[in-house]
């Protein structure tokens, strides 16, 4: 990933530009962490990450990693 691999956007400011922020995240391969009072709470982040995540979420136990 590039240097500046992120960046938080709070609710207000997500809502009025969610869609650029996911053209960033696709573009730049930045993850967009989104805030609630401080404090990130969900991220937007490119899809291969979110598959390559969901499936370490999901393979069983003791199946040794790809």
């Amino acid at each position: 990933m590039a240097e500046n691999t992120s960046a938080e956007y709070g609710l207000r400011e997500l809502r009025a530009s969610l869609g650029n922020v996911v053209l960033d995240v696709i573009a730049d391969r930045k993850i967009a962490y989104v805030m609630q009072r401080g404090k990130r709470v969900a991220a937007i982040v490119p899809l291969d990450l979110a598959q390559a995540a969901e499936h370490l979420l999901t393979k069983p136990a003791g199946e040794p990693s790809a």
